[in-house]
Formats: structure tokens, C-alpha cells, sequence
């Protein structure tokens, strides 16, 4: 399907579309929207196949109103900043989507009769009669030449889907377009509600032009709740945080909090923000790997942590702490994850077509590309890092699995023994083939769990043997070396050799004193000397790190995971600079 840009289908629609997407000069200033609020964008499009019909006519078939699809529909740019004040549109939009009301059945009002503060609210309510595609986007990007760029990249656009969301732009720079329905949106809040054991007061305290801050508002909606909001201005503040927090009156109501692992830090290292989570009946902890010191660390403060997995094209977390929510399963396949579930995306909307979405046996699959293992009742969960089974990106086994796993079907276990080995099988395993009948496969009733090793893209080759950075992170951190990451630079005998990347504000102090380590005199070569000769033992001597660097802190992108990106380029520059320790 094609997509084209058009004029607004009707007067009403047009008047609507300007009153909150104010073009220089069309309007009065009692139809702008307030001074404090970001202006949107609107845009207009039909798709091509429709094209020889007459936008601007309704057409009528055996006395009913032509069916809607035919009509054009609103691209909705709905502005995201920092502060809460300033994003009421935003607010109001999902309110009106997802809050279990009757905004739809409001009669439409001629907007020359209302009052100007009224104006966007009965606008937007002329414009949902129009199915509006709503796409949550950073205030500062957002300008009328930026917003038709993204429409122009759309290749496809279901009726279904309701919200656009990028993703993080981990994977690919810019992030991809991925299209949500309001099945999948109500279909993750009821499968969240029911594991958390009922809807709350849920606190916003990330970025909302993701999907993890998103998933907060919209999940407080579908609830009936108000969200609290905490202004971001400046940064993530300990002292909004606390404030947002005491100041609620929950009368019985839970309390739900969403954080991602850095904001967790430094909420532990601050007494009087540690006793305002205490408050919290649940802690989401999402968006990026967390440690299992961190997450120890949490939950003997008393802090009830909940890990997440999952990700834009599935509505946010679908798996938590390790077990699928309702109506979700999970399959681990040579390696690879994949996710069947009611959450699904629409998919991606700047392309013809979703690989990574498969059907097998009528069911749809979304083939993750992270790595993980599926630890059964019974089976010890702390197995060498060596033995996990993970692939490279052509799908080759970058360490081959022997251990005896215990698959669960109907409420019985029955044990099976894993004998694939790279050495002694020439097939190469193909990571992309969808789920089988002899792959883990489980959902919310198997008495198992996911373990998430990592991304099966972390990979670097040195001298000719893959090292996977998941399994060398995991190593260290049972090493007692938490809060480092791993990255590739260019070697001349090697082709690339593994560099530990060492942050000033992550190394805990417990993780230096450990080691006989100074915080006041850190330098690259004594922490990748020290880092070596921990891991000496636990694993291959090919996937000790032969380089070190030290940061002050690590580039974070706007969504709170690592960038990856950035990591790599500054690594590359210290080296380059003779700022790096090398073996």
C-alpha cells in the first residue's frame, strides 16, 4: 500500500487540524493553543489505491455512510518535552484513546462556538472521528519539515494501527517505525494489571516518546487512573522523585513505578528517595540490563523490584521477571528468543515487510534479536556462562550447549539432554528458522523462566574466535566487577581484540575495595590488569580482555539504555589518543 499526502477531508476536519497545528496566519489567536504548549503537527494521508476518489465527498452505498477507511487520516505529532505542563495534548490524546469512558459518543461542536481554552479538546474530539494515527515525538525535533519526513517514510499503515512509536535507535540509528494497535496497547495493560494483581497509580518518571514512559501514562488510563508526572527538566531528579511520591494519597491503591537500572543506582545510594520507593507496590525495572547485585542490593532494602523484558514491536515488558504475562509465550531456538504475543506491533511502517515476524502453526512469531535460555524447575540457574548456547549473526554457535535442560508440557517435566555441538555437527544452525516442537517453548503456566543473556549482534572476532560481550559481562560480574561494558577495537595481529570499558560513576565502591582498588587514583592499566587476572579461570584465555579504558560515565541514550554507538566512537578516540591500557 501507498501512502500520500492530502488536504484535510472537510472543512470541519481542516478547522479542527488548524486550531491545533496552527499554520502562520490562518488563524485567531483565541484558536492557538496555549503559549505553554508545544504545538503539534498534523498530516494528512490516504492511501494511493484510494486516489481516484474525491477526498472532500462522502459517498453514500445502499443508505450508509461509505466505509471510514476510505476517508483520509491524521498523522498526529503529539509534542513530548520534559516538563508535564507543557505536553497537554499529549495527555489528552491517550486519555481519549485508552480511559474506558465515552469521549467518542461527545457530539462534535461547531468550534467557532466554543471558547479558545477549550478549543484543542473539542478539535481533538472532531478528529477522532477520523481514526487520527498518533506518533509521540521530542518537542525540540518537531517542526513541519521533520514531521513530513516521517510521513514520507511510512510504506504501510493497517487500519489497525492507532500510535506510532521509534524505537530507541539501539539497533539502527534514528530508530524504527513501529505501528501499535489499541488491541495490542489494551491487551499488555490487562495482562500487566493481572500479573501485578490489579490497576494503580502509576508514576511516570521516564521519557514519554518511549515506550517504556509511554506504557506508564497510557497504562494508568487504561486503568481509569490519573498518572503523576514528574518534571524531567535538567535531568532525572532524586528530589522530584521523592516529592511526586509522598505527595500521593493512594487510599488503598497501588502504587507503580517504572525505572530504568541507572535511575535504580542512584535511588539506592540516597536514603531519604530509598524510603520513598518503600512506598511503591511494585518497581518496574526495564529498558536495559540490570545486575544481579543491583537487583539483590534493591530487594534487601525492601524494595519490590519486578524485571522486565520486551521492547517497542511488543508493547513494552511482556515477559516479567522471567515469566511470560498472560497469553504470552516465549521460545528460545538455538539461541535465539522469540516472542508469540497479543502485544505484537503492527509492524514496521517504513517497510514493505516484517521478516522478523513469522507464522508456524497459526501462530505469530517475533523473532527477538537477543539471546537467552529457558531455566526450568529444578535446574541449577547459576550454570557457567561458557555453557550457554549463542549464535553470531551468521549463525554460528559461539559456545555450544551441554547441559541438560527440563521441558515443561501440561504441568509435567520431562528431562532431555542437549548434544548439539559445533564440533560435532557441520550444519551451520540458522537463527531465523521460527520455533519447533522440540525448541523451550513456555508460557505463563510452565514452571519456568527466560534468562536474557544479551544481543546476538555483541560479538566481535579476534584472531579468528567469536567472543560474545554478553558472556564476558556476565563472567566479570560474577568476578565482582559490575558496571562494565565490552567493546571491539582495531588491532594489527589480532583484527580486533576485546576492550573493557570502565565507568568512573559505575564502579561501586564495594567492587573496589574488593579488589584492592583506590577510587581516588583509577587508572586503565591497574583496572584491566585487575579485571584479567579475576577472569583468568572462568574463561578462555582468547576472551580475556587484552585492552582497558576508563570514562567518567557512560553515553545513555534518551530512553536511559547504552548507547552503544557513542560507547564504541569515544573507546576508539581514547585509543587513538594512547588513553588506553593494552596487554
Amino acid at each position: 500500500m501507498t501512502l500520500r499526502i492530502v488536504p484535510p477531508p472537510s472543512a470541519e476536519a481542516r478547522a479542527a487540524s488548524e486550531v491545533l497545528a496552527v499554520q502562520t496566519g490562518n488563524a485567531g489567536k483565541d484558536s492557538r493553543m496555549e503559549e505553554t504548549e508545544n504545538t503539534p503537527q498534523i498530516i494528512w494521508l490516504q492511501s494511493e489505491s484510494r486516489t481516484q476518489k474525491e477526498p472532500n465527498v462522502e459517498r453514500k452505498t445502499e443508505g450508509k455512510t461509505e466505509d471510514s477507511a476510505s476517508r483520509p487520516r491524521p498523522l498526529i505529532f503529539l509534542p513530548v518535552s520534559d516538563n508535564p505542563a507543557r505536553d497537554t495534548l499529549f495527555f489528552t490524546a491517550l486519555r481519549a484513546a485508552l480511559w474506558p469512558d465515552k469521549f467518542t459518543s461527545l457530539p462534535t461542536i461547531d468550534l467557532s462556538a466554543v471558547a479558545g481554552p477549550a478549543k484543542p479538546f473539542f478539535a481533538l474530539r472532531i478528529l477522532t472521528d477520523y481514526r487520527p494515527i498518533f506518533f509521540p515525538a521530542r518537542a525540540e525535533r518537531l517542526s513541519p519539515s521533520w514531521a513530513r519526513q516521517q510521513a514520507l517514510r511510512l510504506q504501510r499503515l493497517s487500519e489497525q494501527v492507532s500510535f506510532i512509536l521509534s524505537t530507541s535507535g539501539s539497533t539502527k540509528p534514528g530508530g524504527r517505525l513501529v505501528g501499535l494497535s489499541l488491541a495490542a496497547l489494551r491487551a499488555s495493560h490487562q495482562a500487566t494489571a493481572q500479573r501485578l494483581g490489579g490497576n494503580g497509580i502509576w508514576v511516570s518518571a521516564l521519557p514519554r516518546d518511549h515506550i517504556a514512559g509511554f506504557q506508564v501514562i497510557a497504562r494508568a488510563y487504561a486503568g481509569g487512573t490519573e498518572p503523576v508526572t514528574i518534571d524531567m527538566t535538567g535531568g532525572f531528579k532524586l528530589s522530584r522523585l521523592r516529592e511526586a511520591l509522598e505527595n500521593i494519597s493512594p487510599a488503598g491503591v497501588p502504587i507503580y513505578l517504572s525505572l530504568v537500572p541507572t535511575q535504580l543506582t542512584r535511588a539506592l545510594a540516597d536514603p531519604e528517595t530509598l524510603a520513598a520507593l518503600r512506598l511503591c507496590s511494585k518497581i518496574l525495572v526495564g529498558g536495559a540490563r540490570i545486575s544481579p547485585s543491583l537487583l539483590t542490593a534493591g530487594r534487601e532494602q525492601g524494595l519490590n523490584l519486578v524485571t522486565t523484558y520486551g521492547m517497542t514491536e511488543t508493547c513494552g515488558g511482556c515477559v516479567y521477571d522471567g515469566v511470560p504475562l498472560p497469553g504470552v509465550k516465549v521460545a528460545v531456538n538455538e539461541g535465539r528468543i522469540w516472542l508469540a504475543t497479543p502485544t505484537l506491533m503492527g509492524g514496521y511502517l517504513e517497510a514493505a515487510s516484517d521478516p522478523e515476524i513469522q507464522v508456524f502453526e497459526g501462530e505469530t512469531w517475533l523473532a527477538t534479536n537477543d539471546a537467552g535460555r529457558i531455566i526450568f524447575a529444578g535446574e541449577d540457574a547459576s550454570a557457567k556462562v561458557e555453557k550457554h548456547a549463542l549464535l553470531d549473526p551468521d549463525g554460528n554457535h559461539l559456545q555450544a550447549p551441554s547441559s541438560s535442560l527440563e521441558e515443561s508440557t501440561s504441568n509435567q517435566c520431562r528431562q532431555r539432554t542437549s548434544e548439539k555441538t559445533s564440533a560435532q555437527s557441520s550444519e551451520y544452525l540458522n537463527p531465523n528458522k521460527p520455533p519447533r516442537d522440540e525448541v523451550d517453548i513456555i508460557d505463563s503456566s510452565n514452571p519456568a523462566r527466560l534468562e536474557v543473556l544479551g544481543r546476538l549482534d555483541d560479538t566481535i572476532i579476534s584472531g579468528g574466535e567469536n567472543i560474545s560481550l554478553p558472556l564476558v559481562a556476565r563472567a566479570a560480574e560474577e568476578a565482582g566487577f559490575g558496571g562494565i561494558e565490552f567493546c571491539g577495537l582495531e588491532d594489527e595481529e589480532w583484527g580486533q581484540i576485546l576492550c573493557a570499558v570502565f565507568s568512573e560513576s559505575s564502579l561501586a565502591d564495594s567492587a573496589l575495595a574488593s579488589h584492592d582498588l583506590d577510587s581516588e587514583n583509577l587508572d586503565s592499566a591497574r583496572l584491566g590488569s585487575q579485571l584479567r587476572a579475576a577472569l583468568r579461570g572462568s574463561l578462555p584465555a582468547s576472551h580475556l580482555p587484552r585492552a582497558a579504558a576508563l570514562l567518567p560515565r557512560f553515553p545513555l541514550l534518551p530512553s536511559g539504555k547504552l548507547d552503544r554507538r557513542a560507547l564504541q566512537e569515544s573507546t576508539r578516540s581514547l585509543d587513538k589518543e594512547n588513553h588506553t591500557w593494552r596487554k
